[in-house]
């Protein structure tokens, strides 16, 4: 919970961002490229599944959204570094995320206070969409 976001954060911003920048990319394209070395380094998790007997198929889908939301949470964490310069403030975000996975949104539908949740939700996507704009 603590070692993967500390060396994740590390390797994939503190390390990476800078190097890129001073390649001469644009923040813009910084915030377009690092996040795919991010997301590709999670493609590991298709050959797990792979190995557990999950079908071709099955993984391909699963490794392609892993890879989206992964890049798209690296795509945050490179605005937030680039922002805010705290490298241990982006730990944190990560552990917590990591902590608290990946939504499940079916049972958002389910949950009795499904009126508060759901409309939680939409406001925080709509929040972080504006957030880059």
């Amino acid at each position: 919970l603590v070692v993967a976001p500390f060396s994740e954060e590390f390797v994939f911003r503190a390390c990476s961002l800078p190097v890129l920048l001073c390649a001469g990319f644009s923040p813009c394209s910084t915030l377009a490229i690092a996040p795919l070395f991010f997301g590709t380094a999670h493609l590991h998790h298709g050959m797990e599944l792979l190995r557990a007997g999950c079908r071709p198929l099955q993984v391909a889908v699963s490794v392609t959204f892993q890879l989206a939301y992964t890049s798209l949470f690296g795509a945050f964490a490179c605005f937030v570094l680039l922002r805010t310069s705290q490298l241990s403030t982006l730990i944190i975000v990560h552990a917590v995320c990591n902590s608290f996975g990946f939504p499940d949104f079916p049972s958002l539908f389910d949950h009795h206070h499904k009126y508060v949740t759901v409309p939680a939700l939409f406001m925080g996507i709509v929040g972080f969409y504006t957030m880059f704009r």
